[in-house]
């Protein structure tokens, strides 16, 4: 089964997995043994080997949304404010301007405002050492588009 919460993606290596040992069966029932072999070979060698830069990545991207602060991470928010018919294009704009190396993203939602308004955010974390002027240059990027009437960014409080 493969799950999508939010902007994560979880089960697609069992998925593949899955089709692939039905390929090999696929293979060994058609009589193609030496080939069901090599198939099973190659799909436990990758699921094997592979493993490690799996859980890297899991690593990675597995920041915990109720973190605001740790000693090397600050938590930062940006809000896009436009219509409600623009909501998915802004929406779009925004993930495309957050997505760089050293933010993690952690969550993305859009919320109604007053007069048919919508607000998205974005929550990110980055290190400490990180400079902010990068979410700068994506409010300025956000901000450039005609459907954007109000974008900005701030630091988590640490007291919350």
């Amino acid at each position: 089964m493969i799950l999508r919460e939010g902007i994560n993606i979880r089960g697609l290596n069992t998925a593949a997995t899955l089709w692939c040992a039905a390929a090999v069966g696929t293979l060994a029932g058609s009589g193609m043994y030496a080939i069901a072999v090599l198939g099973t070979v190659a799909i436990v060698g990758a699921n094997t080997l592979l493993r490690p830069v799996s859980r890297l990545v899991n690593r990675r991207g597995s920041a915990s949304p109720d973190v605001r602060m740790t000693d090397d991470s600050v938590e930062y928010y940006l809000e896009a404010r436009t219509n409600d018919k623009s909501e998915p294009r802004i929406r779009a704009l925004v993930l495309q301007a957050v997505n760089r190396p050293e933010f993690t993203l952690r969550s993305i939602k859009s919320s109604a405002g007053k007069h048919s308004l919508v607000n998205v955010n974005a929550a990110l974390t980055a290190s400490s050492n990180v400079d902010p002027s990068s979410l700068e240059r994506a409010v300025h990027r956000i901000s450039l588009d005609p459907k954007v009437q109000a974008v900005r960014w701030w630091a988590a409080d640490p007291e919350e």
